[in-house]
């Protein structure tokens, strides 16, 4: 098969109809989250610590500024493992994230 280099204007559209497929209509104003994972804030003694970014976001205001929520997660001394939490704190996070709260 041959490779080829199309613009998106040369693109030929998709016009088949996918069964139990539907179209949903958006404004771009449905909030979502913008995931910036482990960013690295400090090294103390060798050690780099890192956080987790979720940032509210929308197509029409991918820019707009919103409150900040910073949520510490303990960790007992040990080293954290923010991915294997049982009960998740980004689930109450992503909640207050749509509402339009940073989270840092």
């Amino acid at each position: 098969m041959e490779v080829k280099e199309w613009t998106y204007e040369e693109l030929p559209e998709f016009t088949q109809e996918v069964e139990g497929a539907e179209v949903i209509v958006t404004t771009g104003d449905e909030m979502g989250v913008i995931y910036i994972p482990n960013v690295e804030y400090a090294e103390i003694d060798g050690v780099k610590l890192h956080l987790q970014l979720l940032l509210p976001s929308t197509r029409n205001q991918p820019e707009m500024v919103c409150p900040c929520v910073v949520f510490v997660q303990g960790s007992a001394w040990m080293p954290q493992d923010v991915e294997s939490v049982s009960d998740n704190p980004f689930t109450l996070l992503f909640h207050l994230l749509i509402k339009g709260i940073h989270k840092a």
